[in-house]
């Protein structure tokens, strides 16, 4: 989706400009697509293939037109499943004007060539449907996440979000499972299973380095918070006992994220220091001195 090799700041842009991250014009046209044209709501279909082009259907929503020819735009009439009379266009922008269905759902589609000569630069697809696009509306859904804490799983480095992790021996250091998006008002549900049934965990929440919530048990437990701000909220667990040999945890986090957030408002800091570009110009400086 971006092209962040494009203008050379693939390890130093930051990802609240969006002016360092060029997005790929193609990419960003067929998830438009995807979503307006709502691809998910036809079956797949093929009605046509052959060495320089291929018909994707998704049927009664999208006919999707592919090729590896670079300078043709190769067309075909092909049967689908809209209804007579339908008016469809290009969404890709490759071709301007309409085509009617006729008897029978059979209609000519083109793909682009690849050379991108066609419109928009569009390179080597088209993607026809209705004139009057169904639309997308944004709905906010029930997301479930579930971490192992496991050594193998874990990642210490410096550039990585540094989460995961079992447990250590003998020390109540914390160990970051993850990190959620949530929104103000909506409860925050957590499960967490232990390996080790004698020796107590605590999870802990956070926004920032501020603790919002605690729990902790022997056993497998679970519970709720509902947090007064909408950003992200980090997930911690570490033992409860300074004598504990430690354990592999599994954390499950229910939550419902907002439908639509605007993401250069908020930003992706790395616990517990800065963001991660900021953390990685200053390891740069640091090689440099």
């Amino acid at each position: 989706m971006f092209d962040i090799g494009k203008l050379g700041n693939r390890f130093t842009h930051n990802p609240k400009n969006v002016s360092q991250l060029p997005v790929r014009s193609d990419i960003a046209n067929i998830i438009w697509c995807h979503q307006h044209l709502r691809f998910k709501e036809g079956i797949y279909k093929v009605p046509h293939g052959s060495p320089d082009l291929l018909v994707i259907e998704r049927n009664a929503r999208a006919i999707i037109a592919v090729t590896d020819s670079w300078t043709t735009s190769p067309s075909v009439t092909v049967a689908t499943g809209f209804a007579q009379g339908t008016v469809l266009k290009d969404h890709s922008g490759a071709f301007s004007g309409t085509r009617t269905v006729g008897a029978g759902g059979m209609v000519e589609v083109t793909a682009a060539s690849c050379d991108g000569t066609a419109g928009n630069g569009r390179r080597c697809y088209a993607i026809w449907g209705p004139e009057s696009v169904p639309g997308y509306t944004k709905t906010p859904r029930s997301t479930t996440q579930e971490w192992e804490m496991s050594d193998d799983l874990g990642d210490s480095h410096p550039l990585s979000l540094q989460q995961g992790g079992r447990l250590p021996r003998n020390s109540v250091e914390t160990r970051t499972a993850g990190r959620i998006f949530v929104e103000a008002g909506r409860p925050v549900s957590y499960l967490v299973y232990l390996s080790d049934h004698l020796n107590g965990v605590t999870i802990e929440l956070y926004k920032d380095n501020v603790l919002l919530h605690t729990a902790s048990n022997k056993l497998d437990f679970g519970g709720s918070y509902t947090p007064d701000y909408t950003g992200w909220m980090t997930i911690k667990a570490r033992n409860d006992d300074v004598s504990s040999p430690g354990q592999t945890v599994w954390l499950v986090m229910t939550y419902r994220p907002p439908a639509d957030v605007v993401t250069s408002q908020y930003d992706t800091k790395s616990p517990p220091g800065g963001g991660d570009w900021d953390l990685y110009k200053r390891i740069l400086a640091n090689r440099k001195l």
